[in-house]
């Protein structure tokens, strides 16, 4: 049964990534706020999605396997270095786009902003077109912000369609080398089951030259793992977590950034309680949900960020904090973020019995069990292309 609230997605229609993105620029400097991400391990991912016709699959399994993908990525350590994640996201194939981009659209650049790339991709449409990898993948080398300064960032793009790989002006086997060359790895992901047993048109070869990996999916696999015991209780421990954010901004954008954690969290639990689950085990992540741009509280875990906040103007306040103190202001962000700290650890105690039951389950129903996902697809190649840049993975300490 679909869960229907104040902010699902269908009310706010209106709230594109466009408008998130623009939220985020607000009259406070938070340009300390960036810094710290400096003594971060780098990780970027650029998602090339075909969203041609028959390509609704690809789309569900995107935004409902999006948490798991980033929840993973939170446990590489690239010597004792924490990562700092970004993803981009582009469409292509969509006739409703425009013919003289090549039907390709950037919907989001490089960002760690999950509720912007989440909302981004719960507004696509698919629509029969023609599908263009090597202007895209074009698109994407050139047009986003790749990390250049570090020769140990694991730059990834991936790719994932299912029609020839040589369609469009652009010629594939030109743009990949040039993608290798800036140390970016170009991932092919063929959707279609019937493709396992041997190479798709041209996907195969782009992996090669992008020195990725060529991977099948079955794009129209259901993608959700089954209800646990624990799901009810961890959607709800999410939902509380919403009311330990104080966004700062000029009244639209605490609003619009208000309602996209809502919505995002409506659309999750539309898809799936799974999808729903994973979304909230990736908010009680520090790593994967950081939200300094919009929240007083990750402002205030930030390099310098009592001072960021002293600084902050009463036109940016939340209105209860409007006219107090910066003691008083402080006090009450210090308050919500031990709020936040007791929820995260709640969900930290419970999600590792469901993954226990889980494990369980998965050894009881092995014919139940989906592999041929969009997630294992990118998770399996991303671990291993990582292992090449000195990264390890690693569960977090108790």
């Amino acid at each position: 049964m679909k869960i229907h609230t104040l902010c699902t997605l269908g009310l706010f229609g209106l709230l594109s990534a466009s408008s998130l993105a623009e939220a985020t620029k607000t009259e406070a400097n938070v340009s300390d706020v960036a810094k710290s991400e400096n003594d971060r391990a780098s990780i970027q991912i650029a998602l090339l999605l075909d969203t041609s016709g028959s390509m609704d699959g690809l789309i569900n399994q995107a935004r409902s396997y999006l948490w798991k993908i980033v929840n993973e990525m939170t446990l590489a350590r690239q010597n004792g270095k924490l990562p700092h994640i970004q993803i981009a996201l582009y469409e292509y194939g969509n006739d409703s786009l425009k013919s003289e981009n090549q039907w390709i659209r950037q919907v989001m650049p490089l960002t760690d902003d999950l509720d912007a790339i989440s909302t981004a991709l719960f507004g696509l449409k698919t629509n029969g077109g023609v599908e263009c990898c090597g202007a895209v993948i074009n698109d994407a080398l050139n047009q986003l912000k790749w990390d250049d300064k570090n020769p140990e960032a694991l730059k990834m793009i991936y790719i994932a369609g299912n029609e020839e790989f040589n369609q469009g002006s652009v010629d594939y086997k030109k743009v990949i080398p040039e993608c290798v060359k800036k140390g970016i790895t170009v991932n092919t992901i063929l959707c279609g089951a019937g493709y396992s047993g041997h190479d798709g048109p041209g996907w195969k070869e782009g992996a090669i030259l992008g020195d990725g990996s060529y991977l099948v999916i079955d794009h129209n696999l259901t993608p959700p793992d089954p209800e646990t015991p624990f799901d009810k209780e961890l959607v709800g421990l999410g939902t509380k977590l919403n009311d330990t954010y104080v966004a700062y901004g000029n009244q639209e954008q605490r609003m619009l950034k208000s309602q996209a954690q809502a919505s995002n969290d409506a659309e999750a639990m539309n898809m799936a309680p799974s999808v729903a689950v994973g979304r909230t085990v990736a908010k009680s992540n520090k790593l994967a949900y950081k939200n300094a741009s919009w929240d007083m509280v990750d402002v205030l875990e930030q390099d310098k960020g009592e001072l960021i906040i002293a600084q902050m103007e009463d036109s940016v306040l939340p209105d209860e904090l409007k006219g107090k103190t910066t003691e008083e202001i402080k006090a009450y962000v210090q308050e919500k973020a031990k709020e936040r700290e007791g929820i995260q650890k709640q969900i930290g105690e419970i999600n590792s019995k469901r993954d226990a039951w889980l494990a369980q389950w998965k050894k009881d129903n092995p014919d139940k069990v989906k592999e041929n996902t969009l997630d294992q697809a990118i998770l399996d190649s991303a671990k291993n292309q990582a292992i090449k840049k000195n990264f390890v993975f690693e569960k977090p300490k108790e």
